[in-house]
């Protein structure tokens, strides 16, 4: 039965059939990563929690500015 079907039915059973497949694997990928942020050991939390940044040094901020004085050494690297 499928060797009766006309090319242009054959191809876009295929596209359909590769478009499902790559969709299930984005379904997949994406309810992983869910997963591991939610999950109490996974790295949602770390990426969530606060943590301090030295501005003095990030956006070149006069010494005298009591804005630096909290910190671990992230930041955007400018300056």
């Amino acid at each position: 039965p499928v060797q009766s079907l006309p090319e242009h039915l054959m191809f876009a059973i295929l596209d359909f059939v590769r478009d499902a497949h790559a969709f299930v694997k984005c379904e997949s990928v994406c309810r992983a990563f869910c997963g591991l942020l939610q999950s109490p050991a996974g790295i949602g939390r770390k990426l969530w929690e606060a943590r301090p940044i030295l501005y003095a040094q990030s956006f070149a901020l006069s010494p005298q500015s009591d804005v630096g004085n909290g910190g671990g050494g992230g930041g955007l690297g400018v300056g």
